[in-house]
């Protein structure tokens, strides 16, 4: 026991290492790996292993395994046989009772012997697809991709292109779009003062009445200009829910030739030698007109959007509906543009937005003068700002999506659209100042009462209706009604004491309790008034190239004069009983627009008609034929006050469209003025050229007036 336990141990040592079974065998060299299912640890002839690892018999040759005792192959000679694996060398093995070790033999070089050649295993031959067949014309290539149950497939082929929502690309931040516009018109005017000199808002020639008593060309009745303007309108995109938008008019109607080279007036102490009929600039004797029209900042606002909707902070367009009364001012030909400053918020719902805003319409005196600056401008008083609030609900498009739905309704789905919605503003008044350009301390007047009151209330509807591609309709409406009253209707101070009587003393009407004591001295010269608007426009299409309409339009009045416009009548408050149109509302090329103004005290029906020719996905050609017949609603507010009867016109166009880039035509416009716009003896002038009188001394039947105008228009 002695003498095997120490062996067995070294032997179970090295074992466990190739190179150590080697020490232990005698050897110089770690014997060849031997798998698991080799004899008793016993190791082969070098090499042996890896020869019977790497050759892989055909299923045919392969031989028996079933000990675990290695046969002889089929490619070894008998002379040459060498032991299989697991079979021990007969000088290698290691005795167990002698407990001697031999060399093992000479390392022998097996003999390579060329791989056996495996016979070619035939290959069917490739199977020829079925020749193609193309599907029936009635039938969809993936119609047996339906299913049998599924009843609302529909074929590729039969898939209508205006049906598939279109797919807006991911929009990256921060990104700039970039909106605008440029304007060119030429117009010439002639006989808008319509021969009365005093009936229209537009003077006569100049050359008519100058110089006084011995004018230049009395007979002249035309008026040449042109004009330009230039709209940038920039969005800057910070993030997804953050923009800045911005409206800058550069040149806003800015008349050719009225700007000089630099801003320089003439000096004679420092003449400019460039600045002569003779020189190379400009030249205008109304050169400050550039300094107030170079520039204008119609919108500048900040929105954030989140999970509450959108929130408005700033200067923004105040458009609502037709624009009968709140207009934006972005149509082609457009002057003015109505601007407000406000605080507004958001949100829609199923389609229904809603928005509450908190406006800033007029903030009254404040210390910014030009004369005196005192840094940055505060407010100087709160009793003269007009307060006010507007809500607003409606059911129209707000977002892309939902505008393409909407016309996926109308243009795929054939069915009606209804549009519209209701605003209600709420402004207050308490005083203002006589003068709110600047305080004067050493008046007693400046400051007054007026206690003013107003309710303005909105309804707009719009129906849309596709029946089929040829057919079409188009109905759109917008109501008004402003309903206020005012303390003291005057621009003159109440409350003041009596001077004819000794124990008389000023009171204060800012005081409720005060007014309500004395109201025959703090409310003795109120009014209420009432206004009334409405505004309709149509489109209709039986197929061809032509459309029709019939627009329409009425706004109340009262019994002041041309139309309220006196000054008299704005000191006194008469002017508050006409409800006037927004001007960037335009019905007509002379009566309303330039002749009156806008569409006040007045009802008006328009039928209309345009025929597109030539039309192009790159172009199309349109003429536009327009007659307007208009009547007064208070014959009193006319200029001849006697007669209802405004006028007649035929307006016509001829339109060239470049896609949505550039668009110019040609307007022609020809009005013939009725009795309501003649002048009456007596009757004050709403202008007044030259010396003439303020009132009409003899009656004058008004004349035709024409207009021939061009405008090009390059937008982005």
């Amino acid at each position: 026991m002695n003498r095997w336990f120490p062996r067995c141990i070294l032997a179970l040592a090295l074992a466990s290492f190739p190179a150590g079974m080697a020490f232990a065998q005698g050897g110089d060299k770690p014997p060849a790996e031997t798998s698991p299912d080799d004899g008793d640890g016993e190791a082969g002839e070098e090499g042996g292993d890896a020869e019977n690892t790497d050759a892989k018999p055909d299923d045919a040759d392969a031989p028996d395994k079933d000990t675990g005792e290695g046969d002889e192959t089929p490619e070894a000679d008998a002379g040459d046989k060498e032991p299989a694996d697991g079979e021990p060398d007969a000088g290698g093995a290691t005795g167990e009772e002698g407990g001697e070790q031999t060399d093992p033999p000479a390392e022998k070089k097996p003999e390579e012997k060329p791989p056996k050649e495996k016979p070619p295993i035939e290959e069917p031959p490739p199977e020829e697809p079925p020749p193609f067949e193309p599907p029936p014309e009635d039938e969809s290539p993936i119609a047996d991709l339906a299913d049998s149950q599924d009843q609302d497939f529909v074929p590729l082929e039969d898939i209508e292109e205006e049906a598939v929502d279109p797919i807006f690309p991911a929009e990256m931040y921060p990104h700039v779009e970039w909106d605008g516009m440029f304007r060119f018109r030429q117009i010439a005017a002639i006989n808008y003062h319509l021969g009365t000199n005093g009936t229209s808002a537009i003077l006569p020639p100049a050359e008519t009445y100058t110089p006084n008593n011995n004018p230049v060309d009395p007979d002249a009745r035309t008026l040449w200009s042109a004009d330009m303007l230039a709209r940038f309108e920039p969005t800057f995109s910070i993030t997804e829910g953050v923009r800045l938008h911005l409206e800058a008019d550069l040149l806003g109607n800015q008349m050719l030739g009225s700007l000089p080279v630099n801003g320089l007036a003439l000096n004679p102490l420092h003449p400019d030698p460039s600045r002569n009929l003779a020189g190379s600039g400009q030249f205008s004797t109304r050169e400050r007109e550039w300094f107030s029209n170079a520039l204008s900042i119609g919108e500048a606002y900040g929105e954030l959007t989140g999970f509450f909707g959108s929130l408005r902070i700033g200067r923004m367009d105040n458009h609502w509906g037709l624009g009968m009364f709140y207009n934006g001012g972005d149509c082609y030909d457009c002057n003015f543009g109505d601007s407000i400053d406000r605080v507004q918020l958001a949100s829609s719902f199923k389609g229904i937005n809603g928005s509450f805003s908190m406006d800033y319409p007029g903030e009254g005196l404040t210390s910014r003068r030009a004369e005196t600056p005192t840094g940055q401008p505060y407010d100087l008083a709160q009793v003269d700002d007009i307060s006010q609030y507007t809500v607003t609900v409606s059911y129209e498009p707000a977002t892309k999506p939902e505008e393409e739905r909407q016309r996926k309704r109308l243009i795929v789905d054939r069915k009606p659209v209804l549009n519209g919605g209701a605003l209600f503003s709420w402004r207050s008044q308490d005083g203002t100042y006589a003068d709110p350009f600047g305080l004067d301390p050493n008046s007693e007047n400046a400051l007054i009462y007026r206690g003013m009151r107003m309710y303005i209330g909105n309804a707009w509807g719009r129906f849309l209706y596709k029946p089929n591609s040829k057919t079409s309709m188009k109905i759109e409406l917008e109501a008004m009604g402003i309903f206020g009253d005012l303390d003291n209707r005057t621009y003159s101070p109440v409350g003041q004491a009596n001077e004819e009587d000794e124990d008389s003393s000023d009171i204060n009407c800012f005081n409720e309790d005060v007014r309500n004591a004395n109201a025959d001295r703090c409310t003795g010269n109120s009014t209420n008034f009432r206004q009334f608007g409405l505004a309709m426009q149509s489109e209709f299409a039986v197929g061809g190239p032509i459309t029709f309409g019939l627009d329409g339009g009425f706004a109340s009045g009262g019994d002041a004069p041309n139309w309220g416009y006196g000054a008299d009548d704005y000191m006194n408050g008469r002017d508050l009983d006409f409800f006037r149109f927004d001007p960037d509302y335009q019905v007509d090329l002379i009566l309303f627009r330039r002749v009156i103004g806008t569409v006040t005290n007045a009802y008006y029906m328009k039928p209309h008609m345009e025929a597109t020719f030539l039309d192009r996905n790159e172009y199309k050609l349109r003429l536009d034929v327009d007659t307007i017949v208009s009547r007064a609603f208070e014959a009193q507010g006319t200029p001849a006050g006697d007669n209802s009867w405004l006028g007649v016109e035929v307006d016509t166009a001829f339109r060239f469209f470049l896609k949505d880039s550039f668009h110019a035509g040609v307007h022609g416009g020809l009005l013939f003025p009725l009795q309501g716009m003649g002048a009456r003896i007596d009757r004050p002038r709403l202008t007044v050229p030259g010396a003439e009188t303020p009132a009409f001394t003899e009656n004058i039947d008004p004349s035709t007036a024409w207009t021939v105008q061009f405008n090009a228009n390059w937008t982005f």
